[in-house]
């Protein structure tokens, strides 16, 4: 009887081992038409992925040159969230990180933050902490992002709804 009994709960505790193993990132992909903005800041497609303790995202972009600002933003379904401010202008990239809410935004300070800017390869992406966060992360994030460069914009929809991992 002992044998049994011990064969069926090696096997539940296999089965719960396999399917409540660590929880992975979501991580998702949105494409959009190319075209709707000058092609230095026109944005075809977004990805992200929501880890634990990263959030990353990219933003395709197939004529990007050296100048331009894109912003990376992800918020919870309370309007409240990130953005990542990424600029270029002669071969020099900046950001800053930035807390807002419905109503504002601060300025915040946040380490560990990597940017790329890659000309050939034709995309901008940051990988930032979840812990720049100032409040309780939630579950989910909305990602987004954006792009200016002087007078010309792209703000098309590039919406991501991404779990954390």
């Amino acid at each position: 009887m002992r044998r049994p009994l011990l064969g069926l709960l090696t096997c539940v505790l296999a089965v719960t081992i396999v399917y409540a193993g660590p929880a992975k990132a979501e991580s998702g992909h949105r494409a959009k038409e190319e075209g709707n903005a000058p092609a230095a800041i026109d944005i075809t497609a977004i990805d992200a992925d929501n880890a634990q303790r990263r959030v990353r995202v990219r933003l395709v972009v197939p004529g990007l040159g050296h100048q331009g600002t894109f912003t990376f933003s992800y918020e919870s379904a309370r309007y409240d969230g990130m953005a990542i401010v990424v600029r270029e202008r002669q071969n020099d990239v900046t950001w800053q990180a930035w807390h807002c809410n419905e109503e504002s935004c601060a300025k915040v300070s946040c380490a560990g933050v990597s940017i790329r800017w890659n000309v050939a390869e034709h995309y901008v992406a940051a990988s930032v902490p979840q812990s720049c966060y100032p409040l309780n992360v939630p579950k989910e994030w909305n990602f987004n992002g954006h792009s200016d460069l002087g007078n010309a914009y792209d703000t098309e929809y590039t919406k991501l709804r991404l779990r954390r991992g």
